[in-house]
Formats: C-alpha cells, structure tokens, sequence
C-alpha cells in the first residue's frame, strides 16, 4: 500500500521537479529513470548535426560521432551499414563524413580525398590479355614487386589517449593475495639519504630471474564497495628499476623515478599495457550494477576526463571497452502540498568507458557528465 501511494506521488510531483530546474537553472540532467538504457532503442541523431564534417588532427572517434549522436559511444552502429568503412576504427584527418539515410537507418558515408589515395601506379600490375597467355580460360597473372603506399597520417584514436597513458601499464591495482610475495625495497646500496633516478637499491623477494624490468611502487589506499567489503589496495607508481645482481638480495638500479623512493616500496613487473585499438565502445555482455568507489588524485567532484575506480571487475564479465551509465541516487524530499515524503527517481549524469580491469576492480574514464558526479554513485549497463 506504501508502495503504492509512493508510486502515484512520485509520477504527480515528478512534472513538477523538472519545471523547477527549468525555472531555478538548476544544471540540467538527462530525466531517464535506472533499467531504462538504450542499449536496444533506435539510435537518436542530434537535431543540430552538421551534414557534412571533415575529420582534423586532435580528433577522436568519440568527439567526430559526437557531433551527431545523443550517445557517442554508439558510433559502430552509425557506421557498420556503410561498406565504405571496411573498418571504422581507421579514420585519417582530411576524411570527409556524410551523414545519409539507407532504407531509413542513419548511415556515415566516407569521402576521402583522392590526394589521400593510391594513385593508379601505385597499384597492381596485371598484363593486358593479349599479352597474357591463357591456359583453359583462365588468365595467367605476372606478379611483379611492388611499393605498398599508407598514409603518414595516423589513424584518429577512439578516445584522447594522453587521459589515461599513465594508467596502461604503470597504473596498478593489487590484491591482498598479491602482497604476500611481492618484492620490496630493503635499503639504498649507496648509503643515500634521498633515493631517486641513478640510484642502486637493494631488493628481497625476487623469484623469478627471467624478468629484469620492474616499477616502484608504494602501497596506497584500500579499496572497498559499499558494503566495506576489501576488494584491493591502490599501487602508486614510484618509478621504474632494472636488475644488475641477482642474489639474495638483489642489486637494481633505479632508472626512472616520479618520487622520492623508500624502503618498503613494492616492486611489480611492468605490464605490456593495453592495446588502445581495444577501446571499442560497447555495452557490457551481461546486466551490471556497481558503483564509483574511488577517484584518481582524490577529488571530491569528478568531472569529465578523469580517472575512476569501479566495484567490478574481470569476475563480473567486464571488458575492456565497456561502456556504463552513472547514476546518482534520487532524494527524499518532503511533499508540501499532501505531506508525507517522497523519493525522486535516480538520474543518469554520464558516461564512463572501462580502459582496464582487474579481477574485482576496474579504471574508467569519464567520457561525459552532465553535472558533477560523486564517489558511491551508481554505475549500470547504458
């Protein structure tokens, strides 16, 4: 019966809200209640999107499908229909985007100048056929060797790549497992006060001699979801050191270092990284519901463009790629006209996109935000 009542009093005040922050300019917020995504609906073109748009140095694939979609990450299905684009992660500056309809679905349609082109001696060489012989009606081809022509240009990156360089392979997150058998920093082998960048630094715990380069790093904050539960603990990234002795313990020199070293700092071998080609936008593959648990440099706003921790992981199914929606908690707010209380709907305020995951926790990057979002706020399929 509560339930009820709530129901009603929120789908009769609700109106009312959204007059209010039309009226107070209150920062706007898309009014889309959580479970209701657009992970299936019909993509929605922006009614001031421009016919035409040439692709320019700095551009990325979010900010080009920006200019047309409500939701940018859904820029594959604005081009899949179009065989001009046998691959729409490869777009170069001077590209000329058109936007046209085929059999009523938005379709981008690519004009690349002929500049940009293989010039016609650029390509194959086949013989005429008169000069070729041919053996059962079929044509005998000469292959002669050729110059494979590719622009200097590179291709424009799904997303700005300098927001999250740092975070590809010297970003860190470990578990309490992990911590057990992690090499660690004994003493200077110089005797310094301050230990930094051409500094010899003794280590215990190494295992395996195969591995030569590590990265410094010191242990940060725990991380925990909601419930306090402790899914790992930050690695700040100290510097890098390469090994010269083996031994127990062994001898590195510090090579690269962003601070002052101590003793107890961690050593971790350096990861590859990931390949950013991988950061194709999606959905995730099954329903999701996490939160915000932390944001890099420890702001109390987050806004577009920075680095956030999220509750989930590789054990949730999450992929590098995925993108979700944020959501802040609706409010209890006090009914004047009929008394009582009444709980506003949840608002969706953004986008993030997972660049890297680990097994219970992940980074994202804050692709949009309507207005600031905060640590604990939600985080659901778009």
């Amino acid at each position: 019966m509560t339930e009820n009542i709530l129901l009603r009093s929120t789908r009769y005040l609700w109106p009312l809200c959204v007059l209010a922050v039309g009226l107070l300019g209150i920062p706007e917020v898309q009014a889309v209640e959580r479970g209701t995504g657009y992970e299936n609906s019909p993509l929605v073109i922006k009614k001031d999107h421009p016919q035409r748009y040439s692709v320019v140095r700095g551009d990325t694939l979010w900010d080009i499908s920006d200019h047309f979609l409500r939701d940018p990450w859904r820029w594959p299905e604005l081009w899949q229909k179009n065989q001009q684009i046998d691959n729409p992660h490869l777009i170069y500056p001077g590209d000329i985007l058109t936007l046209v309809y085929i059999d009523g679905v938005p379709t981008l349609q690519l004009d690349r100048p002929s500049d940009m082109s293989p010039s016609p001696s650029q390509e194959r060489m086949v013989e005429s056929p008169s000069q070729a012989r041919v053996y059962q009606d079929y044509e005998t081809v000469r292959l002669s060797p050729q110059i494979r022509v590719e622009s200097l240009e590179k291709a424009i990156p799904t997303i700005q790549i300098d927001a999250i360089s740092q975070f590809l392979n010297r970003a860190k997150i470990v578990t309490k497992n992990e911590l057990r058998d992690t090499p660690y920093i004994v003493s200077s082998a110089d005797e310094h006060l301050i230990i930094g960048a051409g500094n010899r630094v003794f280590v215990r715990g190494i295992t395996n001699e195969s591995i030569s380069d590590y990265m410094v790093v010191r242990l940060g904050r725990a991380l925990k979801n909601r419930k306090g539960k402790l899914l790992g603990y930050e690695a700040i990234y100290v510097g890098d050191a390469h090994a010269q002795i083996f031994g127990s313990p062994s001898t590195f020199m510090l090579t690269k270092t962003k601070r002052e070293v101590l003793k107890g700092d961690l050593l971790l071998p350096i990861s590859s990284g990931i390949p950013t080609q991988d950061l194709h936008p999606r959905a995730p593959k099954r329903d999701l519901d996490g939160n915000i648990i932390a944001v890099v440099d420890g702001v109390k706003r987050i806004g577009q463009y920075q680095v956030v921790v999220l509750d989930l992981g590789r054990k949730d199914e999450l992929e590098v790629g995925n993108v979700l929606a944020v959501y802040q908690e609706g409010e209890t707010i006090r009914d004047t006209v009929k008394g009582g209380s009444v709980r506003i709907p949840d608002q969706r305020v953004g986008v993030v996109l997972v660049f890297r995951t680990f097994d219970k926790l992940s980074y994202a990057l804050v692709m949009d935000a309507t207005r600031p979002m905060h640590v604990w706020d939600m985080v659901i399929n778009p």
